[in-house]
């Protein structure tokens, strides 16, 4: 037994035919917007990124996010279809009504995130990409961030009104009521450029490359440059700079006989002070044209076209100092004002200045040729005497090099003398000092010896006699002969006293010596024969 309780309930047999499709469709899983009483038997599947909006009997309504089995809990609930979550992308963001919220209607999501929208939220579509074909149904709702970088900022407008410069590196995104005005670049300075800011508030600033706070900077909001025309159809340019400069200028101008000449002027200047040029800022380039121009015609008007010709480099000359001294008051110096070129204006006056300047020409070439043949014959002239010069010179110094080796010759032969004589001095001296120490020696060796022999005759046996005394020191000396001679030698024959040996040493023929040497001991009774065969 059933018993409906709420006058807005209905029962509905999902297998009748006659049942509205909106209701079997829900039942299906099929997609509809319509809210309707569904059996309690009735689920759906949700995925991750998939949700649904239900809402209870007394129509409250509330948001159920997969991954889920959505099954009713009780009679009377309805929910919506199925829908698919909005994926936000990294330095993205979506803007979000709030329905339910009349303080605060609209904010900001940001991502990277996956976002499901309340009942009451709305997203808004971005109008940039609104009627555009995506892959993704959720691209149309993404609002980039503004990239804000070293390169760039951007002026970006508060709520409240200001506008503020945003120049910190980032992905900003705009809070609600926030709105960017503009894109601003980056602008770099060299050393020697500057250029001139007006500000909002009326004041001046100057932006010098000599300071490095100034070489790198953004522009602030409402604020402008002063630009200055240039030498062609541009717009203008708004950096300048101190190192020199040049711009050419075309005009006619007439002389004293009433002969037009067009020209072509070169004009070269330099800002040579910031500080008076920024006081005082003018277009100087049609200025500069325009004063330069004048002093031309002023000057050019007063000659033919005869003077012109000759004295038109002199008379461009005497005009920069007056030019220079107009243009000093406001900081820059005019270097130099070249004519590049020169013309008749009229052809028949130009086919005649031809003809003048042909002859001209040919008569100077002729003067020059007979002037490079004095001026070759005076240099010949010239070598051919500096030539004999250097011939008397170079004859000069061959007698002062002979002198000087025969001086030196001299001086070296009178050194060689000295040093003989200082040497044979002091071979004398060596000679004497060596004989006298010969002497001091041998008188030594002699008092040695006979110290020797006296203290041998006073510690012998004093039974002896004296003969028998100086026997014995003789044998003893002959001992230490034989010693010495047995250190000295390889071989020793010995051999009776009263016997008699001879020693053959026979040679190869044509060595020195034929017959061999002889030794004989005939007192001491031994012989001797040294390594060598001696």
């Amino acid at each position: 037994m059933v018993k409906l309780e709420d006058p807005w309930e209905s029962i509905t047999n999902p297998e009748n035919e006659n049942a509205p499709k909106a209701q079997r469709m829900q039942l299906d899983g099929g997609e509809t917007a319509a809210y309707n009483v569904q059996p309690k038997s009735s689920s759906m599947m949700l995925n991750a990124d998939e949700y649904v909006i239900i809402s209870d009997k007394a129509g409250n309504k509330s948001t159920r996010k997969g991954p889920v089995s959505f099954k009713p809990e009780y009679y009377g609930m309805v929910w919506g279809p199925k829908m698919k979550s909005i994926l936000i992308p990294v330095n993205c963001y979506i803007i979000v009504n709030d329905t339910n919220n009349s303080a605060v209607p609209f904010r900001h999501v940001r991502g990277p995130r996956k976002f499901y929208p309340e009942s009451f939220e709305v997203v808004i579509v971005n109008p940039a990409k609104a009627g555009m074909p995506f892959d993704n149904t959720h691209e149309k709702y993404h609002f980039a961030c503004i990239h804000i970088s070293i390169q760039q900022a951007c002026h970006l407008q508060t709520k409240d009104g200001s506008v503020t410069l945003v120049k910190d590196p980032q992905f900003y995104m705009p809070l609600v009521g926030e709105r960017v005005l503009a894109m601003v670049k980056l602008h770099l300075l060299l050393l020697t450029d500057f250029c001139i800011i007006k500000c909002w508030t009326g004041d001046i600033i100057v932006m010098n490359g000599q300071f490095k706070e100034h070489r790198a900077f953004f522009m602030n909001p409402f604020d402008e440059f002063v630009y200055f025309e240039g030498d062609s159809n541009d717009d203008g340019r708004y950096i300048l700079s101190t190192l020199p400069q040049f711009l050419n200028h075309n005009f006619m101008i007439r002389t004293s006989d009433n002969v037009g000449v067009d020209m072509v002027l070169r004009i070269s200047y330099q800002i040579v002070d910031i500080s008076q040029f920024t006081s005082r800022p003018i277009q100087f380039v049609s200025l500069m044209q325009n004063y330069v121009q004048d002093e031309f015609l002023d000057r050019f008007a007063k000659i033919n076209l005869r003077e012109f010709m000759a004295t038109f480099t002199a008379e461009s000359q005497a005009a920069i100092d007056v030019i220079n001294n107009y243009f000093l008051e406001y900081g820059i110096e005019i270097l130099d004002v070249q004519i590049l070129d020169f013309s008749c204006h009229e052809k028949k006056v130009d086919k005649m200045l031809e003809v003048a300047i042909h002859t001209t020409v040919t008569k100077s070439n002729q003067l020059r040729a007979v002037q490079n043949d004095v001026e070759i014959q005076e240099k010949s002239n010239e070598i051919m005497r500096k030539q004999k010069d250097l011939e008397v010179q170079m004859a000069m110094k061959e007698m002062d090099v002979k002198l000087q080796k025969v001086v030196l010759q001299n001086s070296i032969r009178i050194k060689e003398m000295d040093i003989q004589i200082l040497e044979e001095t002091k071979r004398t001296e060596l000679l004497e000092v060596k004989r006298g120490n010969d002497l001091v020696e041998a008188e030594f060796k002699g008092r040695a010896k006979g110290h020797n022999l006296r203290e041998f005759m006073d510690g012998i046996d004093k039974n002896l006699t004296t003969n028998e005394k100086m026997e014995v020191w003789m044998r003893q000396m002959d001992l230490k002969q034989s010693e010495l001679l047995y250190n000295m030698v390889n071989e020793i024959r010995i051999q009776p006293s009263n016997a008699s040996m001879k020693i053959l040493n026979f040679v190869k023929p044509g060595e020195l010596g034929s017959s061999a040497g002889v030794a004989s001991t005939e007192n001491y009774g031994f012989s001797y024969k040294n390594s060598k065969g001696g």
